[in-house]
């Protein structure tokens, strides 16, 4: 029983690492508040997050030499707490940024540690199942959060409040205080540290390295932008509420523990098809987002998105082991969650590029339709 619930709570570490973005519906509403400010400014409010995340994975090979496991979960997800409900209590833009960096800060000095912890204290079987789950909390957590934002808007409370949901880092923080024993104690298995990739073993994989920072980028700008333009989408189009944006993109969001549940079965059916398949699919389902006339049509096309990008965020991070040795393995996360965070960070600029082109709102739509389902086109199959 004492294993399951240290194991319940070292899952629940992922619940809040991608909950950036599950304040995204509330960016109307912070638009009719802040007068003088442009969209692309009101959004990076949101995103801005992504680069304090990426900034602390940057800094922890430094931060682990002065910090232990434990202190930096729990500074995390305080952190965590305190930067994410800044707004309910000071809504001036400036400190409501200074707030989303913390909150970044907190979520970097968790997510450094919520995959490491696993390979740490588990083995075999046990450990690919507990990595698996620990990708489907992080959908879980994200959806259940996007709802819980809804359901406040639609209550016809102030957006201020919608940021209290990061509040949940309390007891997430109470559980592994309770549950989950100091690294190296009994009942906890420890990992042989893998030897370290010598110079010249890096460069020549220099190239692999900075392609998967890019897919990370790529996947995860593409979903960014397109989780915090859902909302004034919905609006634009006139079919339908803030509430109802925000149940389609929790639906794009829970499409993915689907695709997490399947994916083992399209590996093995498509094979080195799988990431070439996904980008096409994916180009389809933002194709069928941009010129949807509804909101059951837009819901479609948001369930076949989630469910491509989360497939094609699996394959970025599974072909780690495949084109990497053991000792590289972690510098090849730590290129690829940069490139995710990056992706993340840049996202409101891409946006802004894309308006001065066109304003609409199914334009990043369509722009992102067409370069995902290109590169899936012209790229080749992995043997």
């Amino acid at each position: 029983m004492r294993r399951t619930l240290e194991k319940g709570a070292i899952l629940s570490l992922s619940l809040l690492l991608t909950s950036t973005y599950s304040v995204s519906t509330v960016i109307p509403r912070m638009m009719n508040d802040y007068q003088g400010y442009d969209r692309s400014q009101v959004e990076q409010l949101i995103s801005i997050t992504s680069i304090a995340i990426m900034v602390i994975i940057l800094l922890n090979p430094w931060i682990s030499k002065w910090i232990r496991e434990k202190v930096s979960i729990v500074a995390g997800l305080l952190l965590l707490a305190a930067g994410g409900i800044v707004p309910v209590f000071v809504q001036g833009y400036w400190a409501v940024f200074a707030g989303r960096l913390v909150l970044g800060a907190g979520i970097g000095l968790v997510n450094v540690y919520a995959i490491d912890i696993i390979n740490s204290r588990f083995e075999g079987d046990e450990r690919s199942a507990l990595l698996g789950y620990r990708g489907s909390a992080e959908i879980v957590g994200n959806t259940a959060l996007t709802l819980v934002v809804g359901q406040i808007l639609g209550a016809g409370l102030d957006w201020k409040y919608c940021f209290l949901i990061y509040l949940a880092a309390v007891p997430v923080l109470i559980c592994y205080l309770l549950f989950v024993p100091e690294s190296g104690s009994p009942g906890t298995k420890k990992q042989e540290k893998k030897a370290s990739a010598d110079r010249s073993g890096i460069k020549g994989m220099a190239k692999d390295l900075i392609l998967n920072g890019c897919y990370g980028a790529l996947f995860i700008g593409i979903n960014s932008c397109t989780t915090m333009r859902i909302p004034s989408l919905v609006l634009e189009k006139g079919i339908g509420t803030e509430v109802q944006a925000s149940l389609i993109t929790s639906l794009m969001m829970g499409a993915g523990i689907v695709a997490g549940i399947i994916f083992g079965s399209l590996a093995k059916a498509l094979k080195g098809r799988l990431q070439k398949t996904g980008l096409i699919v994916f180009g389809a389902g933002m194709a069928v987002m941009a010129a949807a006339g509804n909101l059951w049509l837009l819901g479609f096309g948001a369930v076949v998105t989630g469910l491509a990008f989360s497939v094609l965020i699996v394959t970025v991070f599974e072909r780690i082991p495949k084109k990497f040795p053991a000792g590289a393995t972690t510098l090849a996360t730590t290129c690829t969650l940069v490139g995710c965070n990056l992706g993340a960070g840049i996202s409101p600029r891409v946006l802004k590029i894309i308006d001065l082109v066109n304003d609409r709102m199914y334009m990043s739509f369509a722009v992102f339709a067409v370069i995902v389902a290109v590169i899936g086109i012209l790229q080749r199959e992995e043997p």
